[in-house]
């Protein structure tokens, strides 16, 4: 994510003498002690008319800085911009005294925060207007703030602070069909949005930093653009209270003349600090229809100054010393090669730029050699015929990676760069150092864009934000495979899928207790989400799946051993394909709620082969509405499942020769330590085969099962 970013710098004031047989005077061991601290503001252009950009700088924030000593402590400084440099005071008040703050020397780590609230208390309350119509509501619903409690000073004294945007934006597109149209100025009267708090708690570095929200209240949304009447479009902004709303609760309601129009989300919402979100509506046939919900970032423009430009360059950042290697590997066919005129770079310490094409190999950064920079011009990202790796040799040396990707394809055009064709498989393969990861913004991705990129990455804690709506064949396949620290899996908005595009994207992730809330995705392809959970053994609660038409093997071993996991989501799908559900719970052994049905009607080959296998737990199966069934299509769905008193299977197409090969071994051990153990069967198979029902014990029914109608 792009940052608004202050920079403070430490003035230096060495004097040399300059006098013939004169000794040179020496650099004093510890350059930066008690000298001043001076600040320098740095915006970026946000290119909205929702908080600040380089024409509407803030006025006044709030620093506090823990050097580890109360001489050179600073808390809740104000700082004002006065005669075109910034002041620090003791307070708000209009005679406060002014404050001068030092350093207390070169080394060691310093906590810093910044604020453009008060940072008097740990907790704040934070809130959004509900009249957000002008420029100026707008901004003052923004909120900023940065903490970090490992910087340290670079060799020339200067600590950059990135301060994100703690709230969330809200854009709303609303398209007049024609009968609405027609004139060039805009036909709505009033937009409002409703359903979401107005204030909350907001507490610094903490995990979950929201919290004791407000009850919600109509939001009046800004203008944001002129009216498109060309297209006949309208669009609006807002900033609001990062919070979940629960379902058939968040919606907006537009007016044109007498009448009002309202949408409303059927699904819960989500809303998080530094994200931007995109209701498209269309406003045709007296209703109000949603086309998309997109999440993006709140800004990916370049970061620009008061007579600067900042690049978000990738960056490294050691407390201790490290090394950097960066390896250019061959692949099957050929050896990494990198066009005319393409190459990469990285700095140290903001030193000088060191191009290379080739392989660079223990270069020292971290500790007092400051952070390592890296940039590129390579169209293909870091793999053209071969790939590349990122490594950090020195053990037990966490390294925090800052900066967008894209400054590898162009870092002077990363906001713009296509990145249809560029790919950085696995780039962080096997880094045990590696604690925090690169922005990856991009919304078009290419083929294996980001396939093992972070694969047996154990230190790794946090995974990037992933906005791609845009999908191509295994673009994320193995990307977090064993990354054994990671706690929380990134939100997942396309609705398009791929081959193979999240196949074992988090397998083996054993730390991980968050999955994305939802998999929003209709559009299915083969494999594409087959084992993606795999393994996942604290993982309490899965993502909504909400497709209706099934691809092959597309949720094969989704869940494979996820053995936290309580509560299946509900499969609503009606068209599957062969394998989609084959293995999906095998092992969930802490599964005690399976989706209420499996409403398809007709199954595919192996469909719901494996499906809860060896779920102890499971107490009672989902309707199986099928009629028509398919080869192994319940092969050993419910084998092992100790604890099942009830199964209700309502085909019609059964015949005893054919019995083994739908229902090969299906309940198996199923049952044993249940009281009693009921098969649930339509009406219409028993009295069609009323004469063949004992015929069918020992394949469809168990000896130890008994068998009854089904009601509804």
């Amino acid at each position: 994510m792009n940052k608004i970013i202050f920079w403070t710098m430490a003035a230096f004031a060495f004097l040399f003498a300059s006098c013939a047989g004169e000794e040179e005077v020496a650099t004093p061991a510890n350059p930066l002690k008690n000298k001043p601290i001076n600040v320098d503001v740095l915006v970026s252009d946000i290119k909205t008319r929702a908080g600040y950009d380089n024409t509407s700088l803030p006025t006044k924030f709030y620093l506090t800085i823990d050097q580890g000593g109360e001489d050179y402590d600073y808390n809740n400084v104000v700082m004002k911009y006065e005669d075109n440099k910034w002041v620090a005071y003791e307070s708000d008040a209009a005679n406060a005294n002014k404050v001068e703050m030092h350093w207390a020397g070169s080394e060691g780590n310093i906590t810093v925060k910044a604020a453009t609230f008060s940072l008097a208390e740990a907790s704040t309350t934070l809130s959004a207007l509900t009249d957000q119509s002008t420029a100026e509501a707008i901004k003052s619903s923004d909120h900023l703030c940065y903490y970090s409690d490992a910087v340290m000073p670079s060799s020339d004294g200067t600590i950059s602070i990135p301060l994100d945007h703690v709230m969330s934006k809200l854009e709303v597109k609303v398209t007049l069909r024609t009968q609405y149209g027609g004139s060039d100025t805009n036909p709505i009267a009033s937009a409002v949005a409703f359903g979401s708090a107005i204030s909350a708690t907001y507490t610094i570095a903490e995990a979950t930093p929201w919290s004791n929200k407000s009850a919600a209240s109509d939001i009046t949304p800004c203008l944001s653009a002129p009216y498109n009447s060309t297209n006949r479009i309208a669009t609006y902004e807002a900033i609001l209270i990062p919070q979940e709303i629960a379902s058939n609760t968040f919606g907006v309601t537009v007016t044109i003349g007498d009448k009002s129009y309202t949408w409303k989300s059927a699904n819960p919402i989500t809303l998080q600090g530094g994200m931007k979100y995109t209701l498209d509506l269309t406003l045709g046939k007296n209703e109000l229809t949603l086309n998309t919900l997109s999440v993006g970032e709140w800004n990916k423009e370049t970061v620009t100054g008061l007579n600067a430009e900042q690049i978000p360059y990738v960056t490294f950042t050691a407390e201790k010393s490290q090394t950097f290697t960066m390896n250019f590997k061959p692949g099957t066919y050929e050896a990494f090669s990198m066009g005319d005129g393409e190459y990469f770079e990285y700095s140290v310490g903001h030193g000088e730029w060191v191009r290379f094409k080739t392989t660079v190999e223990n270069i020292p950064f971290g500790g007092t050699e400051g952070s390592l920079r890296l940039r590129g011009k390579s169209s293909k990202g870091t793999f053209s015929g071969g790939y590349s790796t990122i490594e950090f040799t020195t053990e037990n040396s966490p390294v925090d990676c800052t900066g967008d990707i894209r400054t590898l394809i162009d870092y002077e055009n990363y906001a713009d760069v296509s990145t249809a064709d560029a790919k950085f498989y696995r780039l962080f393969c096997q880094n045990t150092q590696l604690r925090t990861p690169p922005s990856l913004p991009a919304t078009t991705l290419t083929e294996s864009c980001y396939e093992e990129m972070f694969y047996g990455c154990t230190a790794l804690t946090k995974a990037p934000e992933l906005p791609a709506t845009t999908l191509a064949d295994w673009c994320y396949q193995y990307m977090f495979l064993g990354c054994t620290a990671l706690t929380e899996a990134p939100e997942l908005p396309a609705t398009t899928l791929a081959g193979n595009c999240y196949n074992r994207m988090f397998l083996g992730c054993t730390a991980l207790t968050k999955a994305p809330s939802e998999l929003p995705a209709t559009t299915l392809k083969e494999n594409c989400c087959e084992q993606m959970f795999y393994g996942c053994t604290a993982l309490t609660q899965a993502p909504a799946l909400p497709a209706e038409t099934l691809a092959y093997s597309c949720y094969n071993g989704m869940f494979y051993g996820c053995t936290a996991l309580t509560k299946a989501p509900a499969l609503p799908a009606t068209t599957l394909a062969g394998l989609c559900y084959q293995s999906m719970f095998w092992g969930c052994t802490a599964l005690t709620q399976a989706p209420s049905e499996l409403p398809a009607t007709t199954l595919a080959d192996w469909c719901y082969q494996y499906m809860f296998l060896g779920c102890t737990a499971l107490t009672q199966s989902p309707v199986l509405r099928a009629t028509t069934l398919a080869n192994n299509c319940y092969k050993e769905m419910f084998s092992g499942c100790s604890q099942l008193s009830s199964v209700t299977m309502l085909a019609t197409n059964i015949y005893e020769g054919y019995a083994s090969y739908y229902f090969s071994n299906w309940l198996t051990n199923a049952g044993t330590s249940a009281q009693s153990r009921k098969l649930y069967l339509s009406h219409d198979f028993v009295v069609v085969n009323q004469g063949q029902l004992d015929n069918f014990k020992g394949s469809l029914i168990p000896e130890n099962w008994e068998w009854n109608i089904y009601c509804e």
